[in-house]
């Protein structure tokens, strides 16, 4: 090991800068009810409170020398250099919490974290603390001869690193904001051609065109989102193959060089292979079950067939596709007992899986009243992810965020314009309000309903990691779409998930060799 500053000053690191991490993200709302402060269930603050004496939850600054720490300084050629004399540059606010026989560290306000052993908690008190690295390397040179003190520093200044916890190198944030104009949803058309039991769109063939707007108002705003600076449009309804013109809008949106997505349930497919093969960036397909019989008793008969057939047809003429699996009571058992069987059809990277939480309570996913909560679906689909992540096989969308309202641009088929999917309380319309004008209020809705502003999340330290509860569903089990739903138990479902999730995060071996 050697350092190529003068006086032996520094330590060098190559960090790769592609390292997962999860993105930060807010989950607020276009109701305006303030919160009430006394509004949360006296429950579930004694049981919150419990659970973070459980946890041993510490809350806790880092020293002053961390705080007036210089960043860490990047060379052109993608170097880092840290200085060994002074405090490690870390996040001001840390949260620590004892978690089946490990350590999670949380940067509270930048939403990061990271899993420590005991060995590597021990060490990371001391930099907290203000201990420099040379100090560190020479306390262990003396506890410990027979170890390279510099090696174990390395180790874990290399996994700090690269989950954000080093300020100065890529992947720390001080402060994430929803971009909402980057992403616009367009939902063409109420209609379907299926009638799903759990949609929460109400969406079914027995749906009329009546309200829906014209094919060339939908042109004018992909142009004007485009202009604007739009990056992506996801086409989707009902089932968007269904509107007249969806053929001319998805053209349309390729023209003007937007990543554009599908939404499908697969049946018109075979329609329009050709439009999708040259401007569609990736379809997503839709199928409840891994074999006929579970998923067509949800979807309806015959459309287990028709999706795959969809998905193979996609595959073959090499466009990306996504299968979107919505796991509830009435699949449960096949799930556990064939997704991985049904995964495993396709070769690895030729499909990308996303698997549901359970049934969202809206529209007719609301009447269904399926029993199973988030608690019960997590650990199966957990246990499904694991079983297919593991083998080299297809490759899994999987995320602790949270909901993500006021991200996008949600358009209805009217025209009305919601910081939800779910299409649940419209904040203006497309002819009320320009692109920018939109992009504004939706920024200004995610700041009013963001975790700070929520009762419940907003003196929570894994806020900015979790993005808190569904806001819709908050207001149906609380009376108030800013006041959380989130139990003890709720957390600590997520905390174990974070501790899985980032005990992922190791050292990349290339690592150990790029120090200098």
């Amino acid at each position: 090991m050697r350092s190529t500053s003068a006086g032996d000053e520094h330590i060098v690191a190559r960090i790769p800068v592609s390292m997962l991490r999860l993105e930060r993200r807010l989950a607020p709302f276009n109701s305006y009810a303030p919160p009430d402060p006394n509004g949360l269930a006296p429950s579930i603050i004694e049981g919150k409170r419990e659970l973070d004496r459980l946890t041993l939850n510490e809350l806790s600054g880092v020293s002053d020398a961390c705080r007036r720490a210089a960043p860490a300084s990047q060379t052109d050629d993608g170097r880092y250099f840290i200085s060994r004399s002074s405090a490690l540059p870390l996040p001001p606010v840390l949260s620590h919490r004892a978690l089946g026989g490990v350590h999670l560290w949380i940067g509270v306000e930048e939403g990061i974290a990271i899993v420590l052993d005991d060995n590597e908690h021990a060490l990371f008190l001391q930099l907290r603390d203000g201990t420099t690295l040379s100090q560190l390397a020479d306390t262990l040179r003396q506890s410990t001869p027979e170890r390279d003190g510099w090696a174990v520093i390395y180790a874990l200044i290399g996994r700090l690193a690269v989950s954000g916890f080093i300020r100065g190198i890529d992947g720390y944030t001080d402060r994430w904001l929803p971009s909402p104009g980057r992403f616009m949803r367009l939902h063409l058309t109420q209609r379907c051609n299926l009638t799903c039991v759990h949609c929460y769109a109400d969406s079914s063939p027995y749906v009329t065109s009546e309200g829906e707007i014209s094919v060339d108002r939908w042109s004018r705003l992909i142009d004007e989102f485009a202009d604007a600076g739009g990056e992506r449009v996801l086409f989707t309804g009902g089932e968007a193959l269904i509107y007249k013109g969806c053929d001319l809008l998805i053209r349309k949106a390729h023209e003007r060089a937007l990543d554009v997505t599908l939404f499908s349930n697969g049946l018109l497919i075979d329609r329009y292979l050709d439009l999708i093969r040259a401007c569609v960036d990736q379809v997503q397909i839709s199928i409840d079950g891994p074999d006929a019989q579970t998923n067509d008793a949800i979807r309806g008969p015959g459309s287990f067939a028709r999706a795959k057939h969809a998905v193979d047809t996609l595959i073959a003429a090499g466009v990306r596709v996504r299968i979107s699996m919505v796991v509830m009571a009435s699949n449960l058992a096949a799930m556990q007992r064939d997704f991985v069987r049904f995964a495993s059809q396709w070769p690895r990277g030729a499909v990308e899986f996303r698997l549901g939480y359970g049934v969202a309570h809206h529209g007719r996913g609301e009447e269904l009243g399926d029993p199973l909560g988030i608690d019960d679906v997590r650990p199966v689909v957990d246990a499904l992810l694991e079983a297919v992540e593991g083998d080299g096989g297809p490759r899994i969308a999987r995320s602790t965020k949270g909901c993500g309202y006021a991200e996008q641009i949600v358009v209805a088929h009217d025209g009305t314009v919601h910081p939800c999917h779910l299409l649940d309380g419209a904040v203006t319309h497309i002819d009320k309000q320009s692109i920018p004008d939109l992009i504004q209020l939706l920024q200004q809705t995610s700041h009013d309903y963001d975790v700070d502003h929520t009762v419940g999340c907003n003196r929570c330290d894994i806020r900015n990691l979790c993005g808190g509860t569904c806001r819709i569903l908050n207001g149906k089990t609380t009376g108030n779409r800013r006041i959380a739903n989130c139990t003890a138990s709720d957390k600590l479902h997520r905390l174990h998930n974070l501790v899985e999730t980032f005990s992922q995060t190791q050292t990349p071996q290339a690592l150990a060799h790029e120090w200098e």
